[in-house]
């Protein structure tokens, strides 16, 4: 498997990035099906990111996607 590029994106593209991941599997789960006995993972970005929430529920957000 290739490196991953996740943290190296640059923010605001990452549902353009999640998009072609997901067309790549896909893709690759059509070409051998007996390879994938469940679907692939959620492909839909993240709008909130939470950083070390407390253990009260109350939860800072790190960043807002746009």
């Amino acid at each position: 498997m290739g490196k991953q590029r996740s943290l190296r994106a640059p923010f605001g593209r990452e549902a353009a990035i999640l998009a072609q991941r997901q067309q790549i599997y896909e893709k690759a789960r059509k070409t051998t099906p007996e390879r994938w006995g469940q679907n692939t993972r959620n492909w839909q970005p993240v709008e909130t990111v939470y950083l070390n929430p407390t253990m009260r529920g109350e939860q800072t957000p790190l960043r807002d996607a746009a």
